[in-house]
């Protein structure tokens, strides 16, 4: 099977974090556009210790005892149970419409759960069945509950990356 990657797989933003606030900059609407990052209003404390660094598409925020992370490189696809069978990383997922993605991480191994991975092709992903095949040949399947198209500042902690 032959697996080509469409488009720039990179993507850089500007990050600013400042009164409790996160902001990045929006190059879906345009250069010099910005928009707050939907779950950062309350959820980081400035006055607190505070790391943000970068590292594969990502912004990882220490912030004393919070943990978070804004993806800005996968596809984010929702389920509401994951299934018997979860998805490994590396393992490619095709949904009923056409859109396939190579998982990256995933947030749970059981019931509801996020998967992060690299969108392969023009079609995206929307409330419909997935199938794939995990590491050890069993089948995946599961119906994604919704898809997040911008970023978000979510929990860093994350299942399926030592699978």
């Amino acid at each position: 099977m032959t697996v080509s990657l469409v488009g720039d797989n990179t993507k850089k933003r500007l990050i600013a974090v400042g009164n409790n606030e996160v902001w990045y900059e929006d190059l879906s609407v345009g250069a010099g556009e910005w928009a707050e990052l939907d779950t950062s209003s309350g959820a980081i404390d400035t006055s607190d210790r505070l790391a943000v660094f970068e590292a594969y598409g990502k912004v990882f925020v220490v912030n004393g005892a919070i943990l978070k992370v804004a993806d800005f490189q996968n596809t984010k696809i929702a389920t509401a149970n994951i299934g018997a069978n979860p998805p490994d990383r590396g393992n490619i997922l095709t949904a009923a419409g056409g859109a396939v993605m190579v998982v990256d991480y995933i947030t749970s191994l059981s019931g509801a759960c996020t998967i992060y991975g690299w969108r392969t092709t023009e079609a995206t992903f929307g409330a419909e069945g997935v199938t794939g095949t995990d590491n050890d040949g069993n089948a995946i399947s599961f119906t994604t509950s919704g898809v997040e198209t911008a970023p978000s500042l979510s929990v860093s902690r994350c299942t399926g990356l030592a699978r």
